[in-house]
C-alpha cells in the first residue's frame, strides 16, 4: 500500500538516481517505528494482562521474555518481506509511466 500512494516519489528518487536499497530503507522505516512503538505499548499490557489470567490457576508456567520477543520478530519480518515486495514492484517499473499517470 505504501508503494502504491507513494509511486510520483518513487519514480522521481530513481530518476534523481536512488538505488533501490535506499527506496527501501525510506519506505520501511516508517512501518518498522510504527510495530516498534506498537510493542512497546502492547507488550507491557499483554505482560500484565497474561500474568492476571495465570494467577487464576493452581498451576501455571512463568513468563519468559522470548514468549513476548518471538511474535514482535515475526511481525517485523513479515513486515519487511510485504514492503519489500512492493518497493522492488514499484522500483523496477517505469518511471516515466508512473510520472505520468499523476
Amino acid at each position: 500500500m505504501i508503494a502504491i500512494q507513494r509511486t510520483k516519489e518513487i519514480g522521481i528518487r530513481k530518476v534523481l538516481g536512488a538505488t533501490l536499497q535506499q527506496l527501501l530503507s525510506l519506505l520501511t522505516q516508517d512501518s518498522i517505528r510504527l510495530i516498534l512503538i506498537a510493542s512497546l505499548i502492547g507488550l507491557p499490557l499483554a505482560g500484565i494482562a497474561m500474568q492476571e489470567w495465570l494467577n487464576n490457576y493452581a498451576y501455571h508456567i512463568s513468563l519468559s521474555w522470548w514468549i513476548f520477543l518471538l511474535p514482535v520478530l515475526f511481525v517485523l519480518i513479515t513486515a519487511l518481506l510485504v514492503i519489500a515486495q512492493q518497493v522492488i514492484r514499484a522500483a523496477l517499473a517505469n518511471p516515466v509511466v508512473a510520472l505520468r499517470n499523476e
